[in-house]
């Protein structure tokens, strides 16, 4: 269909009935979204599940819909860490230099720019490609996206970063 960001533009124009993305790929669109995204925001799982679903997030979902999207439901996915093809990842002062690949949010790219990195949004779907010709030194994620995307085999080194700490993604109408 597209990439996510182009996705949610669906959503909002009508031609896609039901979408699920990345906060991050939301941003561009809804910037009010990444108030969830701030680094070290949530201590666990958990907490971010129970602040996610709470009436604290009636404004942010009320502004969202403002921009044609409804939000529908939070998906608690796991802690968003960094890995790499250069290094391993002890301090922020280790990423200076990376090329970083991000979510076009730019709450995300200044995260990863005060860690040091030089953060780079790109399309999701090419970096498999990306990092094995050496175009990005990494990205961040999960680390079961990680390893099911299998990105371990071009990305020697992952980092327990847990710079984002729930990862969420949402489901859209």
């Amino acid at each position: 269909m597209g990439s996510e960001t182009e996705c949610v533009g669906m959503v909002q124009m009508g031609t896609l009935a039901l979408t699920r993305v990345g906060c991050g790929n939301v941003a561009p669109t809804a910037p009010e979204i990444q108030a969830e995204l701030l680094p070290y925001l949530f201590e666990s799982r958990s907490h971010a599940a129970r602040v996610l679903q709470s009436e604290a997030m009636t404004p942010l979902i009320e502004a969202i819909a403002k921009r044609g999207i409804r939000l529908i439901s939070w998906n608690i996915e796991e802690d968003r860490s960094v890995f790499n093809i250069a290094r391993p990842i002890n301090t922020p002062a280790d990423l200076k230099g990376l090329k970083i690949r991000v979510p076009a949010s730019k709450l995300m790219i200044e995260t990863m720019s005060a860690m040091g990195a030089i953060a780079t949004p790109g399309p999701w779907a090419e970096l498999y490609t990306a990092l094995k010709t050496g175009v990005y030194d990494g990205a961040e994620n999960g680390v079961n996206v990680y390893m099911y995307g299998k990105f371990h085999e071009v990305a020697k080194y992952f980092s327990n970063t847990r710079h984002h700490n729930n990862g969420s993604s949402v489901d859209y109408e």
